[in-house]
């Protein structure tokens, strides 16, 4: 009986060690940043959200897609005329190259691409403007638990034709 106790437990525990292994190849976060849009003087930084999905290709690389849109538009006036900025989508790939400088603390590089759609308001109408362009970005990133993470970037989006899309944004990560 201790014998097959014994075994139980043994596959149990690889069970869970090869479980635990596997649950770190794919994450995912929410993140909450304000990209500052400018050109041609004027400039908008409306709050976006976004979701990252990643997978992890070894310890030191991942790959990620990205999704987003504005939280909170960008309101500003030119002269007297009220204007009203938002990112209507962002979409975008990643490679994600990583290394640990301390316990639980990763540093990381992201380049990629991005495509986004910007628009403008006031109460005269509307314009919009959708670009891609290469993007790149540094951060870091706190393990709080095995599974869950915070993490702080910055990014340069865009940058093509004298505009410019650029700023921080702060995260939280699921690892699963």
């Amino acid at each position: 009986m201790i014998k097959k106790t014994l075994f139980a437990l043994s596959i149990l525990s690889l069970g869970s060690a090869a479980f635990a292994e596997e649950s770190s190849k794919y994450y995912a976060e929410a993140n909450l940043g304000s990209i500052k849009y400018s050109e041609a003087g004027y400039y908008a930084s409306p709050v976006v959200g976004s979701l990252k999905f990643g997978m992890n290709i070894d310890k030191n690389l991942a790959v990620e897609g990205l999704l987003g849109t504005t939280i909170s538009n960008a309101n500003f006036n030119i002269g007297v005329t009220p204007v009203s900025v938002k990112y209507e989508s962002i979409y975008g790939v990643f490679l994600k190259a990583k290394t640990e400088i301390a316990p639980n603390l990763d540093v990381f590089a992201r380049l990629g691409y991005i495509h986004a759609t910007i628009s403008a308001s006031t109460a005269f109408g509307s314009a919009s403007k959708g670009g891609s362009d290469f993007s790149y970005g540094i951060g870091a990133q706190y393990n709080f638990t095995p599974t869950i993470y915070g993490q702080l970037d910055y990014m340069s989006y865009y940058n093509k034709n004298g505009a410019t899309a650029n700023g921080p944004s702060a995260g939280l990560g699921l690892k699963f």
